[in-house]
């Protein structure tokens, strides 16, 4: 049997929870697949080996591009992922609060376009792509990450504010069903100073997370979360050639 398309390991014990898994994804030439990705709590690095990825923003087309290597906020409309040609890659799924624990970086500054993950790397690691495409196999790659991600996690790397990952889990708990206001009063902080510590550790605004939320949960395909990686790792493929029309 032939490598399987999608790989999935769990990291290690030291990077949980900040990082919520691993995926492989090696998809060989083919036609041109599409995917629709819909609204993901958490913040993704892919590093891309082939053919790029071309993710375009349904909501937002400003923020349509292509590119191999990506970092990504939680994202709160649907997207269309699509490429040609033969994909390979390594994706790093984490919380907002773990990314911005491990990279030392503003969240809020992930907020563009395209921003390569390598910028995000102290410059010891600046050759971790290159390193993984060289790892003989998945098992090798993980280890890497395991290491190499175990090293920023060893740094003097910011805290998350206790009221910010309190409001994180509640809007995961009740599925984003609750206000900022009652978020903001539960955890004895004003409405403005809980969005400006989101801003700064997540990224987006509670309001913003918690209606990305709402509408994962409200949709059928949504089982679980799904990533702009998705675009090459986590979907079936349908051709632009297909008539039908398919959840993802």
């Amino acid at each position: 049997m032939g490598t399987p398309p999608l790989r999935f390991r769990p990291p290690g014990p030291r990077l949980r929870p900040h990082v919520l898994g691993y995926f492989g994804y090696h998809y060989p030439p083919c036609a041109p697949q599409r995917r629709l990705l819909f609204p993901d709590p958490a913040s993704t690095v892919v590093f891309g080996f082939d053919a790029p990825l071309h993710i375009v923003g349904l909501v937002e087309p400003h923020r349509t591009v292509s590119c191999r290597s990506r970092a990504d906020l939680p994202f709160t409309t649907a997207l269309l992922g699509h490429h040609q040609g033969g994909v390979r890659g390594v994706a790093v799924r984490l919380t907002p609060m773990g990314a911005h624990r491990l990279f030392g970086v503003a969240m809020h500054e992930w907020d563009v376009p395209h921003l390569d993950p390598v910028q995000l790397l102290p410059h010891a690691l600046r050759h971790l792509p290159e390193r993984l495409e060289a790892a003989p196999g998945w098992p090798e790659q993980c280890r890497l990450l395991d290491e190499q991600l175990g090293r920023l996690l060893g740094g003097a790397g910011p805290r998350t504010a206790a009221e910010v990952d309190w409001a994180w889990r509640e809007l995961e708990l009740r599925r984003g069903r609750v206000t900022v206001r009652d978020l903001a009063a539960a955890t004895h902080c004003s409405v403005r100073h809980l969005e400006r510590r989101f801003r700064e550790q997540v990224g987006r605004s509670p309001a913003s997370c918690g209606s990305g939320r709402r509408c994962g949960c409200g949709t059928a395909g949504c089982r679980r979360a799904w990533s702009p990686s998705a675009a090459a790792s986590t979907t079936r493929p349908t051709t632009t050639t297909s008539s039908r029309r398919r959840r993802a």
